[in-house]
């Protein structure tokens, strides 16, 4: 029965649909009959370093993953497969009826996960000790990259016929690698559910994720959290030449950087960003001053400005754009922000704001939370028509961020606050977390660049989105502490809260359309090149009008 509630889940179906759960049952059996599943496993002794696990003479990556198998002596490694025909058929049928693809997939899932416990609690009998429950690469914060490891180590492509992607993904589809601690006695149950994807109902989200990290952007003690204001605006009302490089002054002009700091804590700011926005590796290549030294000057001139405030590792795009809008790949802006990440890890929190391409966003908030294990405020700005530069609207921001395991989510810059406040509450309505503002003091004059909304005015204006549960604000352009006091002053008058409700539910997207998956969806997979002499002829000869007729094609069609 858990069996088919979990292939249930995973398909979408509702409890009262009696009609799908039943071809469901009926195909698990089939599943079961049909796939036998094969599987290898290893014990590997484990050593500890300072209350860290070493695996073949390396730390264990991820806090989470080093939760589970805590005390532990050693490791399996474990890993099943139901085989390539699985995925033929699931394919084959996509041809003739979707619906029964779809189901068979959804049991495949289910079939696999549960054989695994099966094989777990037999290892366990074998070695007549106790294991912990699995741990897998990509869940929590386990590195995907991690699945190289079990691949080397259990010789999977030879032994199972694995074969790993360049994207890190395993064909067969329905495989499963893990590892789980070896331990002499029974273990508390820990939580199977990595509370990281946006799936729901999940079959394994069991409870949420246990973390140890304090929750920042909870406080116990107060209902908002106010962040500062503009660097920008206050570094040029105090002089800055126009042209120069704002992250160079924290070490050419400490005293001007930290008397910003210091009037925003003054006003009442809990958080204050480091003066790190354009701190990257590219921006700062010809200053004579390394990255690291830029970033721990920042953060040093917040501590000694504002040393009652968090203190936040404010990161800003790369400045370019990504493939294929641009020339800069993923992998090389990952890179560049693992790098910033590496060198302010001392921060307090990370904040990636002023977003434009959702692409890039990801590249930013896998390197912060790969590279470091700081909470993470993800920020986008949006356009008058609602989407990114590039596309992106506030419902698929906040389920893509939410799914990759942000702490908070928010939206700066962009215009006024009156303009943010049915975009902060779309967002509110995607997300269970947290949820910042950060608006500009309205837009600025085309003639001098200059901000005229007062600041009665613009704590007038960000009221509603306070009120309909944004408990993270603060200012962006044209803002002042002046503006910070009266948004300080206006929260401590008190204000009646009524969160919009999240809305728990499956959805896919692309960055620029998301789909709600709340029944059977028709999936156009013509445009997969396998198998399509023709497709592929196109790719080669960049025929972009075939291939954008095969997709309208599929669209018209109900895909």
């Amino acid at each position: 029965m858990k069996l088919l509630e979990t292939a249930c889940a995973y398909a979408g179906i509702d409890s009262k649909d009696t009609e799908s759960r039943t071809l469901m049952a009926s195909i698990l059996s089939e599943v079961a009959k049909k796939y036998p599943p094969r599987f290898v496993w290893k014990q590997v002794p484990l050593d500890w370093e300072r209350e860290r696990p070493l695996l073949f003479g390396e730390p264990l990556p991820g806090d989470m993953a080093a939760s589970y198998i805590k005390g532990a002596s050693s490791v399996v490694l474990m890993a099943i497969t139901l085989g390539p025909a699985f995925d033929r058929d699931v394919r084959r049928l996509a041809v003739t009826d979707m619906t029964r693809s779809l189901f068979l997939n959804a049991a495949g899932a289910a079939f696999v996960d549960a054989r695994l416990d099966e094989v777990q609690a037999t290892i366990g009998r074998e070695l007549g000790c106790y294991l912990s429950d699995r741990f897998s690469p990509g869940y929590g914060d386990l590195p995907l990259a991690y699945q190289t490891v079990l691949f080397r180590e259990l010789n999977l492509t030879a032994r199972l016929g694995l074969h790993l992607m360049d994207t890190l993904l395993m064909v067969p589809e329905k495989s499963i690698t893990a590892l789980a601690g070896v331990f002499d006695s029974p273990q508390p149950q820990t939580i199977r559910g990595c509370g990281v994807c946006d799936l729901y109902p999940c079959a394994l989200a069991k409870d949420k994720p246990v973390s140890n990290k304090p929750d920042l952007f909870h406080p116990k003690d107060k209902p908002f959290l106010i962040l500062d204001g503009s660097m920008g605006t206050m570094l040029q009302k105090r002089g800055m030449k126009p042209g120069a490089i704002p992250e160079l002054l924290n070490i050419t002009d400490s005293d001007l950087v930290q008397s910003v700091h210091r009037d925003y804590a003054r006003a009442g700011s809990d958080i204050v960003y480091a003066n790190t926005f354009g701190a990257n590796p590219d921006k700062l290549a010809d200053t004579g001053y390394s990255l690291e030294d830029i970033i721990q000057a920042a953060i040093r001139n917040v501590r000694e400005a504002a040393p009652d405030c968090l203190c936040a590792l404010d990161i800003g795009p790369l400045g370019q754009l990504l493939e294929p809008l641009g020339t800069l790949s993923f992998e090389e802006a990952y890179e560049r922000f693992a790098a910033v990440v590496e060198a302010g890890k001392n921060a307090d929190l990370i904040v990636i704001e002023t977003m434009a391409d959702l692409y890039e966003t990801k590249a930013a908030l896998l390197a912060a939370k790969e590279h470091s294990d700081l909470p993470v405020l993800v920020s986008m700005t949006f356009q008058e028509d609602g989407r990114t530069f590039t596309g992106t609207t506030p419902e698929i921001f906040a389920r893509t961020m939410t799914g990759l395991g942000a702490d908070c989510l928010g939206i700066n810059c962009s215009a006024g606050p009156e303009t943010l406040v049915p975009l902060l509450k779309e967002v509110l309505a995607n997300t269970h977390l947290p949820v910042a503002a950060k608006p500009n003091a309205g837009l600025p004059d085309p003639r001098d660049g200059s901000y005229s909304l007062a600041d009665a005015d613009f704590v007038k204006g960000i009221l509603p989105a306070l009120e309909a549960g944004v408990t993270v604000v603060g200012g962006c352009c044209g803002t002042t502490p002046d503006t910070i006091r009266a948004l300080s002053a206006a929260i401590g008058q008190g204000i009646e809260v009524s969160r919009i409700p999240y809305e728990e539910k499956s959805f896919v997207c692309s960055a620029l359309q998301g789909v709600t998956v709340d029944g059977v969806r028709p999936i156009g997979e013509r445009l997969n090149p396998t198998g399509k002499k023709r497709f592929q002829q196109a790719l080669r000869d960049r025929d972009f009008a075939y291939l954008v007729s095969q997709a309208l094609e599929q669209a018209e069609a109900g895909a």
